[in-house]
This record gives structure tokens, sequence and C-alpha cells, in this order.
């Protein structure tokens, strides 16, 4: 198997995405005679040069106390001695 070429001053990223959106991007490129390559590049750049809100995480809300244990048996108060 050969050595495969790499442009100078580029990087590889080797990743997996859902196959019909991988289907949609190869039709949309067709299309439009454009690379895949480039058409990623361009929606990383968009995407970190105007990035959504960071989403905030769940809200946690703090559990109810822990009541003491019941006692199985009844208090009385002692008996008096006579």
């Amino acid at each position: 198997m050969g050595k495969r070429r790499v442009t100078p001053g580029t990087g590889q990223l080797n990743l997996e995405i859902e196959s019909t959106l991988l289907e949609r991007l190869r039709e949309f490129v067709r299309e439009r005679d454009e690379k895949i390559r480039h058409v990623v590049e361009m929606a990383i750049r968009r995407h970190m040069d105007y990035p959504p809100p960071i989403p905030k995480p769940p809200e946690v809300l703090p559990l109810p106390p822990v009541a003491p244990p019941r006692s199985t048996t009844k208090n009385k108060p002692p008996k008096k001695s006579t």
C-alpha cells in the first residue's frame, strides 16, 4: 500500500458522521461542484466564529434533609421508685 500524500500546512482528521448527513453532504458538494474538504472547513470556521451559546448544566436541586431514624420503642418516662 502506498504512502498517502499530505498537503503541506494541513493535518488529517478522521471521523464518523451519520450516514444520512454524509449522503446529504456528498449531494450538496456534487450539485455545487465543490470539494467536501472546503465545505467542512467553511462550516467549522463559521461555527467557531459564531458559536451557539454554551449550554448551561442542568440545575440540580438539593435533596430534602434526612430525618433521624424513628425509635421502635416508645419513649416512656422512667418509673418512680417508692
